[in-house]
């Protein structure tokens, strides 16, 4: 039986949700034989690297910074070294690079964007859009993580609707759990993500300060977690917002299950999200959800499942955290069984894995 091999090319393989589909793609796809994986990153960004199997290759391209042609070269020598048969890029730092991908005569291309488009936040750069609908030309099969995203990538993007394809993000299912008991005044926080311009954390210390004058003496803890070029900047806000004994950087943690555990609500103050892994990791560990009503995130989950903030809203974050603070455990708990249904229903990774496979060509 003929083997196939999977290149999955990234802009980098440091933390990030799109990174942990990667690897929750690889990890739980051994029941589909004679099927090699290798990982293809264009920066030496390769953290994520000691969560996969010691046999599976991570390769880095050493990309400079702007057009950098000694790439197209070694990414052509490397897909014909290791015979790869199916090329399957994420977002749009990768798109480009099915020029290659054609050129070795690989004949099944899939391209997934979980954004709109990397430092063009909205998806409105005419350049980028040109790129992206010239390249889909090449592209077998456009996948796409929410509607919005379905949306953009027909209708400003220009793919054809036939090549579009859903396959929602999934996550390792926990057994269901009980909510930290309620605590008057008192929260403990949890935020996961890239430290980057689009997660926003910024509104979030905002919103903190805030609650602090509206309510002197509400307890908070604001456990970051993640790792990004903002991270210096968000320093600097939390000594402005005289928050040090507030917000606590961790860094990047491949296990972020103690934060979830420790945390009475996880939340986030993101400009655009299409479906935040981190949300669905922290619904599957029966942690609730504080999180705006942007990009995609209302196509999957609802005021059932978490409470949800108005986009791009400092006000509207301070709300929802004082409402949660006034919830009782009883409350806080039915949002909790509702997202972990949900979940357990339609976002595990088995079903993401069957659902990428398809769109491979390759049967277990």
């Amino acid at each position: 039986m003929t083997t196939e091999c999977v290149a999955h090319l990234t802009q980098s393989f440091g933390c990030g949700g799109l990174e942990k589909v990667i690897v929750n793609t690889i990890n739980h796809s051994s029941h589909y034989k004679n099927v090699k994986h290798i990982v293809i990153s264009l920066t030496n960004d390769v953290g994520m690297k000691s969560e996969l199997p010691q046999n599976i290759e991570v390769v880095t391209l050493n990309k400079r910074d702007g057009i950098d042609l000694r790439v197209y070269k070694a990414l052509y020598m490397l897909l014909k070294e290791k015979r790869v048969t199916i090329f399957h890029t994420y977002n749009f730092c990768t798109i480009e690079y099915h020029v290659v991908a054609k050129a070795c005569g690989i004949l099944r291309r899939i391209h997934a964007d979980h954004g709109l488009g990397g430092d063009d936040s909205q998806g409105t750069n005419h350049k980028r859009l040109l790129l992206r609908r010239a390249m889909s030309q090449l592209i077998h099969k456009y996948v796409v993580v929410s509607d919005d995203l379905k949306k953009w990538v027909i209708s400003d993007v220009g793919v054809k609707e036939d090549k579009v394809d859903f396959v929602f993000n999934g996550v390792k299912l926990l057994p269901k759990k009980m909510v930290n008991a309620a605590r008057k005044d008192e929260l403990v926080l949890t935020i996961i993500g890239r430290l980057a311009p689009v997660k926003n954390h910024e509104r979030l210390f905002q919103s903190l300060a805030e609650l602090r004058k509206l309510q002197p003496g509400f307890s908070l803890i604001c456990n970051v977690v993640g790792e990004g070029p903002d991270a210096n900047k968000l320093e600097g806000i939390v000594h402005e917002l005289q928050l040090e004994d507030v917000v606590i950087f961790h860094g990047l943690k491949m296990d972020v299950a103690p934060f979830l555990d420790a945390a009475d609500v996880f939340i986030l103050s993101s400009d655009y999200e299409a479906m935040p892994m981190t949300v669905l990791e922290a619904m599957s560990n029966s942690t609730p959800v504080i999180c705006p009503k942007v990009g995609g995130v209302t196509d999957f989950i609802s005021a059932n499942e978490a409470i949800l903030a108005e986009p791009h809203s400092t006000e509207s974050l301070v709300e929802c955290l004082l409402r949660f603070n006034s919830m009782n455990t009883s409350e806080r708990q039915y949002l909790v069984d509702n997202g972990h249904d949900l979940v357990s229903r339609n976002y595990s990774i088995e079903k993401m894995v069957e659902r990428y496979f398809t769109l491979y060509g390759i049967t277990s």
